[in-house]
């Protein structure tokens, strides 16, 4: 999960990305506060495997 986390923050970094509108659930209006909690989400079952 971890190249994909890294994927995403570089496309939000070289497009300058304001906010992030999800197809279910509310949007991400302030990207540097939420999105490293969303990936630590996205990342935590993973990183009980190892």
């Amino acid at each position: 999960m971890d190249i994909y986390a890294e994927k995403l923050r570089s496309l939000i970094l070289k497009y300058n990305i304001k906010s992030i509108a999800p197809s279910h659930g509310l949007p991400i209006l302030d990207i540097p506060k939420t999105m490293p909690k969303v990936l630590e989400g996205l990342s935590a079952p993973y990183k009980k495997l190892k």
